[in-house]
């Protein structure tokens, strides 16, 4: 699998990191987490076409500032290795980050099998 992420800025990469330590030292909860990293995921594909993407993120990512969101509880993704996450309420903001998967769908077909 493969995606479309920003990264937390540092100050709030380290809350993360440190509620993950928290999870494990109270609730036993270890692996919760495949991708090490804190991050704000807007597409997961089986693929990518790096060529066709790479320009338009590269667009998209230079016009945009720093954003805040909200968030509401705590999730999981079921299967083989359940994954625990924070949902990001919808604002319903025009120009908020989410819009990014909605362009590069209309844009070209850069992603296989989501």
């Amino acid at each position: 699998m493969h995606g479309i992420v920003s990264l937390l800025d540092n100050k709030h990469y380290h809350l993360v990191e440190e509620l993950w330590a928290e999870l494990e030292r109270e609730f036993a909860v270890r692996g919760v987490y495949i991708t090490p990293y804190p991050h704000f995921s807007y597409q997961i594909a089986q693929g990518y076409n790096v060529e066709l993407l790479e320009p338009i993120l590269q667009t998209f990512a230079s016009g945009q500032a720093t954003f805040q969101v909200k968030t509401s509880g705590l999730g999981i993704f079921n299967g083989p290795h359940p994954v625990l996450y924070v949902p990001v309420v919808q604002t319903g903001c025009p120009t908020s980050p989410s819009a990014l998967a909605t362009s590069t769908k209309r844009t070209c077909p850069t992603s296989s099998g989501r």
